[in-house]
């Protein structure tokens, strides 16, 4: 059984014994300099405000819900540490967090989904045989974090009160984002996507989710859920994005659709869900006018396709991802078996380039091939992409089968939140590659934990009812 040691503290201000005391310090001297080094010696104003959040992680070490909620916090910063996002370097103290407060057993530890990803890795193995750099090899770091990050997130999250807890923040931070992204597109009346980053595109169809899900099955602070969605729809909105519209789209769609025809909710009569479900969309297209209104350019993109910048014509869909992905299957043409090495695209596309190179310069160089799918196909061969599929499916389906296995309405409500979520990551991929590395890849270890662990809650809650029955 999980429990807490000794060691947690309450911060800032509690008694440290001499334990606690010489942790800090040994953390301090060991990764403050390392962390001085992977910010690559800048004296970034932005990166060096990474350095006190640096030491309120090594301070809170020792209470691992402070240090899973910066690691939740760390998401949403735009920077790169070298070849790390702040997340990624983050869940190493959320891993070292649980190891100092949390005792399990092997059998917590035993989930066949361990055994899927095992299989994934192995899978992906072949793949190295085309790396040249040495350095390469450090990408198999970022598997070994996803699987320790999921793995402590299905272990710690004991109760709906700790899910609940990440799923508020994370929408917390999104509203925060959302309205610097309503500021700033009101006020220069250009795209723009917060401090989180173009990553936001993303979070902020989770966040839509989970707060849509709220306001047709929670009775509990219905309104604070209505202003946080319309705050974040007129936020992606003014993104300007147009996979991120449809991949929100999508989900919303059939969330609201589950919702008029589900026989499980017995609360509202046919009739009245449609009319629920009505209004919702009312608010939706009224956000949605409100906004070309106050931001005259913001469908602009939607009707020309044509960029206004050489920045944004990196990152513009119709131009580029054309370019991408021929690259990425002329990739994947030439090693179908084992692929040309995780995440190693980037640094050989040119190998596989049949466009023009300065098409290629400008598109192509130095990118991921921007899809999950054709970016598992192309680095990791057919032998990858089967073992990822497996992976996949096992997992939607775990987040599947936990709606069968409930019994009270709160337990569906759960349910319900990390299986759209968990439908909304894949209908992200199929627009993007974001879920492989970077933020992206720690957030949805984060969702394959909370899958995990919440068979074992309703296992456990089902165990303490029979023993209460007895």
């Amino acid at each position: 059984m999980n429990r807490n040691f000794n060691l947690v503290i309450r911060l800032p201000f509690a008694k440290w014994n001499e334990r606690n005391y010489g942790v800090f310090w040994i953390l301090s001297i060991v990764l403050v300099p390392f962390f001085i080094v992977l910010a690559g010696g800048s004296l970034d104003p932005v990166k060096l405000l990474l350095i006190p959040l640096l030491v309120v992680c090594l301070t809170s070490i020792v209470n691992f819900e402070i240090t899973s909620a910066i690691f939740i916090i760390s998401l949403f910063m735009d920077i790169w540490l070298q070849d790390a996002r702040p997340s990624e370097i983050f869940a190493f103290f959320l891993i070292i967090s649980f190891l100092f407060t949390y005792k399990f057993s092997s059998k917590e530890i035993n989930n066949k989904l361990n055994y899927y990803f095992l299989l994934f890795a192995l899978c992906c193995i072949p793949s190295f045989v085309n790396y040249e750099r040495a350095i390469s090899y450090l990408s198999v770091v970022r598997l070994i974090v996803f699987f320790l990050v999921f793995l402590v997130i299905s272990i710690s999250s004991t109760n709906f009160e700790k899910i609940e807890k990440i799923f508020n923040l994370f929408i917390v931070m999104s509203v925060l984002n959302g309205l610097s992204v309503i500021y700033y597109a009101l006020l220069n009346g250009k795209r723009t996507f917060g401090f989180a980053g173009i990553m936001y595109v993303d979070y902020v169809g989770i966040a839509l989710t989970l707060c849509l899900l709220k306001i047709l099955y929670s009775n509990r602070n219905r309104l604070i859920w209505i202003i946080a969605f319309c705050i974040q729809l007129f936020a992606l909105i003014f993104t300007q994005t147009r996979n991120a519209w449809i991949s929100s789209g999508i989900i919303l769609s059939l969330i609201l659709f589950q919702f008029i025809f589900s026989n499980k909710n017995k609360k509202f009569t046919i009739i009245k869900k449609g009319l629920f479900s009505f209004a919702i969309l009312i608010i939706i297209v009224l956000i949605s006018y409100q906004a070309g209104n106050l931001n005259p350019s913001t469908y602009e993109r939607l009707s020309s396709g044509k960029p206004k910048s050489e920045s944004e014509l990196k990152i513009n869909t119709f131009v580029t991802r054309g370019f991408i992905w021929l690259t990425a299957w002329n990739a994947f043409k030439d090693n179908p078996i084992i692929g040309v090495g995780l995440y190693n695209f980037s640094h050989v596309s040119k190998r596989y380039n049949t466009i023009d190179p300065v098409l290629y310069k400008l598109f192509v160089e130095k990118v991921s091939p921007h899809e999950t799918f054709l970016a598992i196909l192309s680095e990791t061969g057919i032998i990858g992409f089967i073992g990822f599929s497996f992976f996949l499916f096992v997992w939607l389906r775990t987040a599947w089968n936990n709606l069968k296995i409930c019994k009270t309405e709160r337990e569906i409500f759960f349910a319900r939140m990390i299986f759209w979520c968990s439908i909304f990551i894949l209908i992200s991929m199929v627009m993007t590659d974001i879920w492989l590395e970077g933020h992206g890849l720690m957030l949805w270890a984060v969702f394959v934990g909370i899958t995990i662990a919440f068979g074992k809650i309703i296992i456990n809650n089902s165990a303490k009812s029979v023993s209460i029955g007895l």
